[in-house]
């Protein structure tokens, strides 16, 4: 999770689940789109993901991503 609310992008506060991901995964700002990257992926992360960004004066938007883990 990333939250901009009443900061700048590059001071964001972050959070995440350490039951998912962990410190092994982080939001890229200086992408477009922004991105998420996991690090050390392996199989059990494979599943199915939501991503919902936030917007202030637009509709939130929700996104379902399968993340499948191929190979070593």
């Amino acid at each position: 999770s990333a939250d901009t609310r009443g900061r700048d992008v590059t001071s964001a506060k972050r959070w995440s689940d350490e039951t998912v991901f962990g410190q092994r995964a982080y939001f890229l700002f200086d992408k477009q789109p922004g991105e998420l990257a996991v690090q050390n992926a392996r199989e059990p992360d494979s599943g199915v993901y939501r991503c919902r960004v936030d917007f202030i004066v637009a509709q939130t938007r929700n996104s379902i991503v399968n993340l499948t883990i191929i190979g070593k």
